[in-house]
């Protein structure tokens, strides 16, 4: 979906650096992908889980955040990093995610090939 107007990408009634994250990406990002990256860049490092992400935005389902998170790795302006968080009682790891800051360029990194990989 391409966006002819970057005042489609954000909700009048939301800060100023909702708006400025849009118009700075615009058109490159749809709207849900800019709240996602824009919530992203407030966690402080080492950085977020989908879980918290969930917990800040809440008004998203996980899995339309879930793919978001994806699409906007894709496109470089999310990268995975080495960190791993638990949530207690549970023992199931999560990913930790860090958003690059606004100004700087996307990081597209090529997938690690997968063991077994007999396609290199």
């Amino acid at each position: 979906m391409m966006v002819d107007d970057p005042r489609k990408l954000y909700r009048r009634e939301h800060h100023d650096t909702e708006r400025e994250a849009a118009e700075a990406i615009f058109p490159y990002l749809n709207r849900i992908q800019v709240r996602v990256l824009t919530c992203a860049r407030t966690f402080p490092l080492p950085g977020f889980t989908h879980r918290d992400l969930q917990e800040r935005m809440g008004d998203e389902t996980h899995s339309t955040m879930r793919t978001r998170v994806s699409e906007l790795v894709d496109k470089g302006y999310i990268i995975k990093t080495r960190a791993i968080r638990q949530y207690p009682p549970s023992r199931r790891n999560h990913i930790v995610w860090q958003a690059i800051p606004e100004g700087e360029k996307p990081v597209r990194s090529d997938p690690e090939p997968a063991q077994g990989d007999f396609w290199k």
